[in-house]
């Protein structure tokens, strides 16, 4: 009976601390983003969205609106005005396709290579801030953890676009990214 009684407590010792687990990391998601938001905003002073449009054409020069709507998550026509504000802002130009006349591509002005590069070091800040509680053994082993979820999180090519859409690729270029690898 002691058995029974022994693996009653630990089966719903276990469901408890799974239920904390999610709160917690639930807790840590929103509280990560909320800091890289707000550090992103401060560091360039425009939305999130502007800064993964400009942190996206920083690693993917020369796009078009409409594969740049994708990762930033807008509609074609919310993409057209986003653009619309960062070329008035002088941070991206439009310009006509060498490959296609009929297309326009999009490219970051010296201005908007700034700005973009702001974002991700806000972004980075942020992120390092919070991690600095950790050893680096917690670290890479949070690391570790972070890959397996980001894969099983990752589903298909727009949803990869959306979570890497403020990522540098300088230090997660795609053939080692656990996101693009749970894609292809």
């Amino acid at each position: 009976m002691s058995h029974l009684v022994d693996y009653c407590l630990t089966q719903s010792y276990n469901y408890a601390m799974d239920e904390r687990t999610y709160n917690i990391v639930g807790a840590l998601a929103i509280a990560l983003h909320d800091q890289i938001m707000g550090a992103v905003e401060k560091g360039t002073d425009f939305s999130a969205s502007a800064s993964a449009a400009l942190v996206n054409l920083l690693a993917f020069p020369n796009e078009t609106i409409d594969t740049l709507s994708g990762p930033i998550g807008l509609t074609g026509s919310g993409t057209v005005r986003l653009v619309d504000r960062l070329v008035a802002a002088e941070l991206v130009e439009r310009r006509v396709s060498d490959r296609d006349r009929r297309s326009v591509e999009l490219v970051l002005t010296n201005k908007g290579r700034k700005v973009a590069q702001r974002a991700l070091n806000g972004r980075r800040a942020a992120i390092a801030k919070a991690l600095s509680v950790l050893t680096q053994d917690e670290k890479n082993s949070f690391s570790r953890a972070a890959e397996k979820v980001l894969a099983a999180l990752t589903g298909d090519r727009h949803r990869a676009d959306l979570i890497c859409r403020l990522c540098d690729y300088q230090f997660c270029p795609q053939e080692i990214c656990p996101v693009e690898q749970a894609v292809e």
